[in-house]
């Protein structure tokens, strides 16, 4: 029988839409759990038809497609950030929470979730009229702004937007984006953002309003929430890349289970690998949340006047530290002032930290700052990191004298020489009055800095109290802005400040210096001037001893001070090759605490010094320092070291000389162990270890990023046409720090 035109047309159809049986059962399974699922989770909401799939590492896409297919989804063509998750679309009807559990189990996928819907935490504004601003003291804020208030970092606020003409915060908006809409209309359409926005960065010292942590920071406001303030997990990990893509360096998420989400962690991965930090609320479920701990963000939990867990906050392995979160006065959307509580609060402050640190110490790496923050929190809690305080309460106090230079140095910085913005006039004049009719001044007393002709001046200009001669970074802890305070103010072409000379400042000729915008590049300076000993100093010379004379890299020798009049916590000691500059401590220091945690101050004591196991063999010596400062105050004798694991290690070069512009063939062997941030700097002879000229890289990348640790190989260190013509030497330093293993002396470079 011949078939007809109709059944012709049913044969087809049956031909195209034929599936094989274990997709069909599959599907019916799926369907089958799809209300069950759903309902188990009805607290929760999710986008419809699609959900978030990651490929294992190096899967091809037709392996992935076809995993995807067994279990009746498939690529939607579009990715969360171009390079995260793939949108995967499912058919009508398939459950997207059973779809996501069951790709999640599958050898060809990292991670499946759904896009879940995720709300903004901590509504709870109090009274309107609340202007106590607890947390800012409580985390030390006020201390923290002498040495930073946050200029030049943006911080990303990835919330409802942010009203762009409040008066604390219109001057501090950057372009952002709305994730919703697709346009740049980055107004609140809620509330919330404008509240985080002005716990991280409200504008202060402006006689007005609130006062934000990081002040001087800029606000890129990123809107991604729906009118009710909600948001997709895909938008706010796509919000994290293109912030990390347009120059923030600080975004923060303050959603509930955003933490626990893997495809914000890979976003958050990827701001981390360019430079930026996210920050995450820790969540207002009032208990516990089973998310895994994440090194690629920074969760936190809220705490409370007292320093106690606000009850509202989640806790769980996942918090890494704690930050007040409880009656946080703000900005609120309108132009007015409000108190908020909420883990959405306690993340904000966090970040404006993390700015400040930033802003203090541009050369600190995303890993090194959230180092210095956790090393640097207070412990609450159980003794060490616990579920409820992560690492403790942040002491943004604390971590901005870490993250500086005055201990420890950054390992390694940028390149000296330069900073951004004007300032760099050869005409600039400075000088230094001495209290009337004398010709010299004594320590404790203050002179008057003058300066004029600064052209393009910035406010960023510094002055410092050097020794003629003196390393660029060692400037007796005696700084300051042309603001006349280590905060900067405006920028001022001429003008006059007043210095207060440490009462522990040595007798001896010195000389002031003034540097272009934030960098070490002097532009003039003052005649030498003459500074006595301070009168009211009295009683005897501090002092510093040693336990043995001889000591074994890698080992432990005692050391004991005494005679400190005006004790500090930040007072600090350094282990130094004699003669070197304050600065170069050979990444050996210590508070008189014992360690580089702050604790009380102390005039007189002991500490066990362990010496780095790679220190090379040689004469040392300690010395003691004021306050936080590069002051020495008093001088160990020597120190006889005798070689550790350095002693095997060999730096060689391809040549002795090298020509401008080309490169030297570096050789090495025997770190062991090795370390990701192991280094070669190229230095003239004599320099302090922080003066490496701009050319420096990493051994286990041959660049300035770090790769994977090698104990032996080979690099080209590239010279640019900028070196100036003469002898040099390279220097290797270990781990990241200004430890050198070896040198290579004689180098000419032409």
């Amino acid at each position: 029988m011949t078939p007809t035109a109709t059944t012709l047309g049913t044969s087809r159809f049956l031909k195209q839409r034929w599936l094989p049986l274990s997709a069909l059962l599959l599907g019916a399974l799926l369907t089958l759990l799809s209300s069950a699922s759903d309902a188990a989770r009805d607290n929760e909401r999710w986008a419809r038809g699609r959900i978030l799939v990651q490929a294992k590492a190096g899967m091809a896409l037709p392996d992935f497609d076809r995993a995807l297919k067994r279990h009746l989804a498939k690529r939607s063509g579009k990715r969360v950030h171009g390079r995260g998750a793939h949108i995967v679309s499912l058919p009508l009807g398939v459950s997207e929470a059973t779809a996501a559990d069951l790709l999640s189990r599958d050898p060809a996928v990292e991670f499946a979730e759904v896009d879940r819907l995720v709300e903004p935490e901590g509504i709870t504004p109090n009274d309107p009229y609340f202007a106590s601003a607890w947390h800012l003291a409580k985390i030390g804020a006020p201390d923290a702004w002498t040495y930073s208030t946050g200029a030049g970092v943006k911080i990303a606020i990835i919330d409802s937007g942010v009203d762009g003409t409040h008066p604390d915060l219109a001057s501090l908006l950057v372009a952002g984006w709305n994730f919703y809409d697709n346009n740049s209309n980055t107004a609140d359409v809620y509330g919330h953002g404008t509240k985080v926005a002005g716990a991280a960065a409200a504008v202060s010292n402006n006689g007005a309003g609130v006062a934000g942590v990081s002040w001087q920071s800029k606000i890129m406001p990123l809107r991604v929430s729906l009118p009710d303030g909600t948001a997709y997990l895909s938008a706010i990990a796509t919000a994290i890349t293109w912030a990390a893509d347009n120059g923030a360096r600080v975004a923060n998420v303050s959603f509930q289970s955003a933490a626990g989400s893997p495809t914000v962690q890979n976003a958050a991965s990827y701001m981390k690998s360019k430079g930026g930090l996210v920050v995450v609320s820790a969540g207002n479920s009032y208990g516990f949340e089973a998310f895994a701990a994440s090194d690629s963000l920074i969760a936190v939990a809220a705490t409370d006047s007292s320093d106690a867990k606000a009850s509202f906050s989640s806790y769980g392995a996942y918090v890494d530290v704690a930050a007040p979160g409880v009656g946080i006065y703000s900005t609120v959307r309108g132009g007015s002032y409000g108190a908020v509580s909420g883990t959405s609060f306690a993340a904000p402050v966090t970040g404006g930290v993390i700015a400040l640190m930033m802003a203090r110490n541009p050369a600190l790496t995303p890993a090194q700052i959230e180092s210095i923050l956790k090393s640097t929190a207070v412990d609450l809690g159980t003794s060490g990191r616990d579920d409820y305080y992560g690492s403790g309460r942040i002491n943004a106090a604390a971590a901005l004298q870490a993250a500086g230079g005055n201990p420890p140095p950054p390992p390694p910085p940028p390149p000296t020489g330069g900073g951004s913005g004007g300032g760099s006039s050869t005409t600039a004049t400075i000088s230094a009055t001495l209290p009337s009719g004398q010709s010299s001044a004594a320590a404790g007393s203050t002179i008057t800095a003058n300066w004029s002709n600064i052209s393009n001046a910035a406010s960023t200009n510094w002055i410092g109290l050097y020794v003629p001669g003196a390393a660029s970074e060692d400037h007796k802890g005696v700084w300051m802005y042309l603001s006349c305070s280590k905060s900067a103010g405006v920028a001022l072409a001429s003008g006059s400040c007043q210095f207060s000379l440490p009462s522990t400042l040595a007798a001896g000729t010195y000389e002031l210096r003034l540097h272009a915008p934030s960098s070490w590049t002097s532009i003039a300076k003052s005649s030498t001037f003459i500074i006595t000993s301070s009168s009211s100093q009295g009683g005897s010379a501090p002092t510093l001893t040693l336990g043995a004379s001889t000591a074994a890299a890698g080992g432990t020798v005692t050391i004991s001070w005494s005679g400190i009049d005006t004790p500090s916590p930040y007072d600090w000691i350094g282990l130094y090759l004699p003669g070197a500059s304050s600065s170069a401590h050979n990444g050996a220091w210590i508070y008189v605490s014992c360690s580089k945690n702050i604790a009380s101050a102390s005039a007189s004591g002991s500490c066990p010094f362990a010496l780095p196991s790679m220190l090379a063999a040689g004469t040392y010596q300690f010395r003691l320092h004021s306050s936080g400062s590069f002051t020495a105050i008093a001088t160990s004798g020597n120190l006889t070291v005798s070689g550790g694991a350095s002693a095997a290690i060999s730096l060689t070069s391809n040549s002795s000389s090298v020509i401008r512009g080309s490169a030297l063939t570096l050789n090495w062997s025997g770190i062991v162990p090795a370390s990701p941030s192991d280094w070669v700097g190229l230095y003239q002879p004599g320099a302090a270890e922080s003066e490496h000229n701009g050319v420096w890289i990493y051994l286990s990348s041959c660049g300035k990023t770090t790769g994977t640790s090698r104990s032996s190989g080979s690099c080209a260190l590239a010279i640019p046409t900028s070196v100036a013509a003469g002898n040099y030497e390279l220097r290797l330093h270990l781990a990241g720090t200004w430890v050198t293993a070896v040198r290579l002396g004689s180098m000419t470079v032409q």
